[in-house]
């Protein structure tokens, strides 16, 4: 009988990668962390491992996600104070570090700025360069996500035995990972290779540079060493079985459906979800009742801060050709041309591709649309969270996604979206979410037209949300537990969801 014996390996190689030269988590890195973390409140930490490709000596190693902190994985800072930069981490000693020499001292202030940040006294911290809020949000941080010194790492080599689990989420593309996974498997370690889509070798006109040769290196190569194959959405399977099939390869598909959740602990989401309740009411008195944490607006940039004053429609992810933001900004400028002037504005939020010349174009030519729509580079989680709370609804028309984050994490804001009719996106929206054709600007327009000027149906809509139970990253982790650990496990559809038969009607999936 399987138990919590069964020890679980999860490579995070890329993960690292990417946190070493940057401070927050997009899309695939999202997901990492929040499973391993997630697993390692289900499993025994201890038989929980995290195994990395060391850059110094060219080694795989391994620590235990005891050792590290399961809640570590949720903070790109963290986890980049552990594995580079511990003395960059932000801390209550770092910001009290002239006193670091007189311990009474250090604690006696550390005491004395609890009381003070509880108390509102913003002026205390000025001189630390910090505000009361900061201070709460720091100590909350030290409490909740502390930095243990890791111990000595093993060789993964010597640690993966018959038996064993290798679970790869992140994107191992890189061919230097392949002999460390092949070895696993022929060590009798039973390997689960995640597929997020197949974007690269389906529509490569919209990938840049040799992204699509990498991938399907990547994909072809993953066959030495898969025992079986995750995906993250029913869509992602239909097109890997198609894939597998050319090759003459039959392996074992699991669905681990993600989650329509948030990059964030369940208090803050719930939290969200009552501003948004309030916010919904339209009325001061409401808005009073859920004052804003002014000391996180004042570090907001300008560009987010003007697009918080005033009504705004939300657009979230990479501004790359995929996500078919030409023919949103068509969209609104279509209905603008119509005489819908009272239209709210669009603003996309995202970090900036390569290959968005068209829509560079569009909105040079057009002044933003008239000056109505607005692009905020890669804007912080804080940002994304108030932009996120106080949008009307998500825009999401994409020609294609493997699942499509951005729409369950409007949908756990309680913000429904206008999204595509294709791909794996109405697995994420179900019936809270109203559709459209994203090869037509008509079909989008239409769309966005429908929850603009009809209230009664946008607020129907974030009713049916709230009354509905969205799949957490618990949920998630507890399913890849079940595939992985137990070796059962149901497979998740699109109709998880409650589907009722409504006007806005459901494309099959």
């Amino acid at each position: 009988m399987i138990t919590n014996e069964t020890r679980l390996f999860f490579d995070v190689s890329s993960l690292l990668n990417h946190i070493r030269h940057s401070g927050h988590y997009t899309g695939i890195q999202r997901v990492v962390s929040m499973l391993v973390s997630e697993i390692g409140e289900i499993h025994t930490a201890s038989n929980v491992f995290i195994t990395y490709l060391d850059r110094k000596d060219r080694k795989h190693k391994c620590v235990s996600l005891e050792d590290l902190g399961s809640k570590v994985m949720r903070s790109p800072a963290l986890l980049q104070a552990a594995f580079f930069e511990r003395t960059t981490l932000e801390t209550s000693d770092v910001i009290l570090q002239r006193y670091a020499t007189k311990p009474l001292k250090l604690k006696f202030y550390k005491f004395q700025f609890d009381i003070f940040a509880k108390m509102g006294k913003n002026r205390k911290f000025k001189r630390f360069g910090i505000t009361a809020d900061e201070w709460i949000k720091i100590r909350k941080s030290e409490k909740n996500f502390s930095v243990k010194n890791l111990a000595e790492p093993h060789l993964v080599a010597d640690m993966m035995r018959s038996g064993d689990r290798l679970v790869l989420l992140d994107s191992t593309w890189n061919e230097r990972y392949f002999s460390t996974f092949k070895r696993a498997r022929d060590a009798g370690c039973h390997v689960y290779t995640l597929v997020h889509d197949l974007i690269p070798i389906i529509s490569p006109e919209t990938t840049p540079g040799f992204l699509p040769l990498d991938f399907e290196r990547w994909i072809t190569g993953s066959l030495d060493f898969t025992d079986s194959y995750l995906t993250v959405s029913h869509a992602t399977r239909r097109d890997l079985e198609i894939f597998l099939d050319q090759f003459g390869e039959d392996r074992e598909i699991r669905v681990l459906s993600l989650a329509q959740d948030r990059f964030d602990d369940e208090n803050k989401i719930q939290a969200s979800r009552q501003f948004s309740e309030n916010e919904s009411l339209g009325k001061q008195h409401d808005r009073l009742k859920c004052l804003p944490d002014l000391g996180t607006i004042i570090h907001l940039s300008d560009a987010t801060r003007e697009a918080l004053g005033s009504p705004y429609v939300l657009c979230v992810g990479t501004v790359e050709p995929r996500k078919n933001l030409w023919r949103l900004a068509l969209a609104w400028k279509s209905l603008i041309d119509q005489g819908h002037v009272d239209l709210p504005r669009l603003v996309i939020a995202g970090k900036q591709s390569v290959m968005i010349q068209s829509l560079k174009d569009l909105l040079h030519a057009t002044g933003n649309i008239y000056g109505y729509v607005s692009v905020l580079e890669s804007p912080s989680e804080e940002a994304l969270t108030r932009l996120y709370k106080n949008c009307l609804f998500l825009a999401m028309p994409s020609l294609f996604e493997g699942w499509g984050l951005p729409v369950g994490e409007a949908l756990s804001f309680g913000k429904t979206a206008v999204v595509s009719n294709s791909s794996s996106l109405p697995e994420v929206g179900g019936n809270m979410v109203e559709y459209c054709d994203p090869e037509s600007v008509k079909s989008i327009a239409d769309a966005v037209l429908r929850l603009v000027a009809d209230t009664d149906h946008r607020e129907a809509l974030e009713a049916r949300i709230r009354e509905t139970e969205l799949r957490s990253w618990h949920m998630v982790a507890k399913d890849l537990y079940e595939i992985t650990v137990l070796g059962s496990g149901t497979e998740l559809t699109g109709d998880a969801l409650p589907v009722t038969q409504t006007s806005n009607e459901l494309p099959e999936i």
